[in-house]
């Protein structure tokens, strides 16, 4: 009798404590919480090899490149054999200039970041694409649209952004960190598509970073594939390293204009194309 009375209040005592299932909703939620949380370092120095490939320009080739970002501060070098620096691209959060060695040119945007957010229907600026080198999720503050939870486990999430923009996002349940995004403009076409690799520490317990990334501009036909070799975490960086500096004897024209002819090329060589066949 007494082994029965102990075992109904232990039956008892037990389903006072016992919480209702997890909905899928509500641990798709936590991912993302997760993801928004997730530290990534102010100041950060990375190498790596770059493989580019854009068919319709007729670029490709792949170098070992370098870049120093602490936001809204960015700068990417892509170096020649013998590691020096062939183009420069470098932005203050505001401007954006790029100085190629190898063509000695000099291609300006004194308001580069009201381009960007002009461009992405004020969706994003030079910041957030700083942020997508790092593997940090942008649209901090934006509601999520659609979230759930793919048969693979990932967490599926669309973020609405200004002027019908969006974020769309594949994040690991276990880290939060992002395995791909899609920026999409205020008519669902992809402005920018990141496919990343494994993530792992900059340094004993510090915070994720990507060990490989793949970008992909369809306006350009442009595709740059990222292998890190090395971060570095930076307690500070001098403001003139993002700077230009532009040696005698350059050529300057505006960015604008540069990216308005490439983005032309882009279009005629695809009107010129041979239609595939069916």
């Amino acid at each position: 009798m007494k082994r029965l009375l102990w075992a109904t209040v232990l039956v008892i005592g037990c389903a006072r404590v016992v919480k209702p299932p997890v909905t899928a909703a509500e641990s798709a939620s936590t991912v993302l919480d997760m993801a928004r949380a997730r530290p990534t370092p102010d100041a950060v120095r990375g190498r790596f090899n770059i493989k580019i490939s854009a068919p319709s320009l007729g670029a490709s080739g792949s170098t070992g490149a370098a870049l120093l970002i602490a936001r809204p501060n960015g700068r990417v070098d892509v170096l020649g054999p013998l590691g020096n620096s062939l183009v420069t691209f470098m932005t203050d959060g505001s401007r954006a200039d790029v100085v190629s060695a190898r063509d000695r040119s000099h291609l300006y945007a004194d308001a580069a970041e009201t381009a960007v957010r002009e461009v992405t229907d004020g969706a994003a600026g030079l910041t957030d694409v700083l942020s997508v080198l790092v593997g940090d999720l942008p649209f901090d503050d934006a509601e999520a649209k659609r979230l759930d939870i793919r048969d693979d486990g990932r967490v599926h999430v669309t973020l609405d952004g200004p002027g019908r923009t969006a974020i769309d996002a594949i994040l690991d349940p276990a880290t939060g960190t992002p395995v791909r995004l899609e920026a999409k403009d205020g008519h669902g076409d992809p402005l920018l598509v990141a496919d990343y690799g494994a993530f792992a520490p900059i340094a004993e317990g510090g915070p994720l970073v990507p060990e490989s990334i793949a970008l992909f501009i369809p306006a350009l036909d442009l595709t740059l594939e990222l292998g890190f070799k090395k971060w570095e975490a930076l307690p500070s960086v001098d403001a003139a390293l993002f700077q230009p500096i532009v040696p005698e004897g350059f050529t300057s024209k505006a960015l604008e204009e540069a990216i308005l002819e490439a983005v032309e090329k882009v279009g005629g060589a695809a009107a010129t194309a041979p239609a595939e066949r069916p």
